[in-house]
């Protein structure tokens, strides 16, 4: 992948040095089939893996690293569990919050998720993509523990 393709279309300041970057064209809730050949292609464990993922359980704006873990009720994130045989990925958590308009504890966010941001939401979603383009080169140059102790500290990059 090019270098103005890193920098100028997915927010990058450099391309990573022997980084691979994947979107899946499938479904979501499929996205491990795609997870799994890449990897396998390209020779790469699942602990060198990061995934970028939406997160309802974190309120728009909020920006978190992690290693690890179960999938949380993310389909995508199952479907990727699955077809590596486990969670030792490190995942950036990009938070989308919760529909407002539906009762706490509701389970059915699929509509939320795949809806646009609202208009309210769009002078901090640049910010918000920054602060994800930045976790990720840091965990590419520094591991994914130095990564979150340098970033996960940070506040909502969203305006109170």
């Amino acid at each position: 992948m090019s270098d103005s393709i890193w920098k100028k279309e997915l927010g990058f300041k450099r391309k990573p040095k022997d980084a691979v970057l994947l979107q899946p064209m499938d479904y979501m809730n499929r996205s491990g089939f795609a997870v799994q050949r890449a990897a396998m292609f390209h020779k790469i464990a699942p602990d060198h893996l990061v995934v970028v993922h939406d997160e309802i359980d974190l309120d728009f704006g909020i920006v978190r690293l992690k290693t690890g873990g179960g999938h949380g009720g993310h389909n995508g994130l199952r479907s990727i569990m699955e077809q590596l045989g486990g969670g030792d990925f490190a995942r950036l958590r990009m938070g989308v919050g919760r529909d407002p308009n539906k009762p706490p504890g509701s389970k059915d966010a699929a509509a939320w998720v795949l809806a646009d941001f609202a208009k309210a939401q769009d002078a901090a979603l640049s910010a918000v993509i920054s602060a994800g383009c930045e976790d990720v080169e840091t965990t590419l140059a520094k591991g994914i523990v130095a990564a979150m102790n340098q970033h996960n500290g940070r506040s909502s990059l969203a305006p109170a």
